[in-house]
């Protein structure tokens, strides 16, 4: 009767919208991907400046830090400079550079009354 031509384009409309779903499938996974890099990226950066905070902090407190120096890890390396701002401040820049060759820049300040980092800043 009136069904000739009927399966054809139901065949292919089903299969354009098995398509359409397999694609948004496949690029929400390429989204979570990048993001999953990404926030590993963010967390190994923040471990890497918080660790090299606290070796900093240990060696002002024995006052043998020095005025140019590295700290390496294992994904990367994270090189301060010192820099005397008064008698009471002192500012360590850390530039991290990991293996992937990215860099960050964080900006601490040493407060040698308190014996400890009183300000952070990060530049990116």
């Amino acid at each position: 009767m009136g069904e000739k031509g009927f399966t054809y384009p139901l065949s292919l409309g089903v299969l354009v919208f098995i398509s359409l779903f397999l694609l948004m499938l496949v690029e929400q996974n390429g989204i979570e991907r990048r993001f999953f890099k990404e926030t590993e990226t963010i967390l190994l950066v923040e471990y890497y400046f918080q660790a090299s905070v606290v070796e900093a902090e240990q060696l002002f407190n024995k006052d043998e830090l020095a005025q140019l120096g590295t700290f390496e890890y294992k994904n990367g390396e994270v090189r301060f400079t010192r820099r005397h701002l008064s008698q009471v401040l002192e500012e360590v820049t850390l530039t991290l550079k990991l293996n992937t060759g990215e860099q960050w820049v964080a900006i601490v300040q040493y407060d040698r009354v308190k014996q400890k980092f009183v300000k952070w800043i990060e530049k990116n």
